[in-house]
């Protein structure tokens, strides 16, 4: 062996086809083992041929990412040709790998390393900043270029994938592990292209939403009997633009699994934004409460579009039960929505606290709403929800308004509370059973 790597020719002949002397190698010692009965022990040291592996796997890390490097050396992005060549260069190197599941592993690492390098040159060409996450024009240039990059990551994955469907067969399982592991990055990488973009959507939501406070529908003192009641013109405005955001920003992903993934967080946090400000309406009429209860109804369909081609999560349903179980409860007077919420019938998903801020919207104005007595807009009072999920706190601020009206009415020596006051207390008093 030292006299074949003294001979430049010969070493870079085994060096070149190092697979197939590896075949040869391990055949060889197959059949020695096979025959060692006849001819008595005799082993080959596999050391000898660490020098030649050595030398094929750094000449096949470099076949695999100097394509890399250099598809993205110029000044634009790299062409699904460019991919196909890294694709074939990936098929080959498993391919001679096969003879040999620590062969296979070893350059199964290599493809990993190829990927993640394709990944971290795409990472580097993402355009960020306003011009990447604004969704009230038409996609910018920036946008477009995430655009390209995520499908060039989503094209190279399903690609890879192709490959190691077709070496199922031979390809080492931890080689198979190696490289799927590594095409997560690819994922990855998508979701964090879209996250930005996807904060812009979630935050339009919440200002279209915000703006139903301003809908003067809502305190109509006309009866809703034998009118015909349509959504709010918010909720129009909110159907409008998500299918648009969807279709113009979205769509254009060719990886819609993972735009569905992503997706889901914008779609739960539209119905809880939804869910908390109906509750948060004052005053709220009887027309007003059919006018909303046409909403509840649209706001599925406003969502739809979001939950596209996907299982819903938990946090999902949870806020679909929320928006269902509260449209059940909004057409039932006060004393039947605080028993259902106390006896937990069906209902228990809404929070004792969400019916306390509706029931704040038929209160006389000496009882003031929670974001009124502590001087607050409903947008501040909305942040201030986010950060204090704890149904307990809630509970809390909400009490404080009805023991400052409890103390009007005995400092104004009053015959009685208004007949809400009881029922509201009700639900203020869980706050001391309340563990959530």
């Amino acid at each position: 062996m030292k006299d074949l790597a003294g001979s430049s020719f010969v070493k870079q002949a085994l060096e070149g086809e190092y697979p197939k002397f590896l075949r040869i190698f391990l055949d060889l010692s197959k059949r020695l083992k096979e025959r060692s009965h006849s001819i008595g022990i005799y082993g080959i040291d596999h050391n000898v041929l660490l020098p030649f592996e050595n030398a094929y796997l750094s000449r096949s890390v470099s076949r695999l990412l100097d394509p890399v490097h250099n598809m993205f050396s110029g000044e634009g992005l790299p062409t699904h040709d460019e991919i196909d060549s890294l694709i074939r260069m990936i098929t080959n190197e498993l391919s001679v790998s096969l003879v040999d599941d620590g062969l296979s592993t070893v350059v199964s690492r290599n493809v990993g390393k190829a990927i993640r390098l394709f990944c971290l040159k795409c990472e580097q060409s993402v355009v960020t900043g306003g011009e990447a996450s604004q969704v009230i024009d038409s996609p910018t240039t920036g946008q477009q270029t995430n655009v390209m990059l995520a499908n060039l990551l989503h094209y190279l994955s399903s690609q890879t994938n192709r490959v190691i469907a077709n070496l199922a067969g031979g390809l080492s399982s931890e080689g198979g592990v190696v490289i799927t592991t590594a095409l997560k990055e690819t994922d990855e990488l998508t979701k964090n292209l879209l996250a930005p973009l996807l904060t812009s959507i979630s935050d339009a939501i919440e200002s279209i939403i915000l703006t139903m406070h301003d809908d003067p529908e809502f305190r109509d003192t006309s009866s809703p009997l034998g009118k015909e009641i349509g959504c709010s013109l918010y909720m129009r405005e909110l159907q409008g633009f998500i299918l648009r955001s969807v279709n113009t920003f979205l769509l254009p992903y060719k990886n819609q699994v993972v735009v569905a993934e992503s997706c889901k967080a914008v779609a739960s946090r539209c119905i809880e934004l939804f869910v908390r400000h109906a509750c948060l309406l004052r005053p709220l009429t009887d027309f007003g409460k059919a006018k909303l209860l046409v909403d509840f109804a649209q706001m599925e369909v406003a969502v739809t579009p979001l939950c596209r081609g996907g299982q819903m999560g938990l946090l999902e349903q949870q806020q679909y039960r929320i928006l269902r179980a509260l449209k059940a409860l909004l057409p039932l007077n006060p004393e039947k929505i605080v028993e259902k919420i106390l006896e937990g019938q069906g209902e228990s998903s809404v929070s004792p606290s969400l019916i306390l801020l509706h029931l704040f919207s038929g209160a006389p104005p000496e009882l003031a709403s929670p974001h009124q007595s502590a001087g607050w807009s409903v947008g501040r009072l909305s942040q201030w929800m986010d950060s204090h999920p704890n149904e307990r706190d809630r509970l809390a601020l909400c009490n404080g308004p009805l023991e400052r009206y409890q103390l009007i009415i005995r400092q104004q020596n009053l015959p009685s509370f208004h007949p809400l006051f009881p029922q509201m207390m009700k639900l203020a008093n869980l706050r001391e059973h309340s563990n959530q």
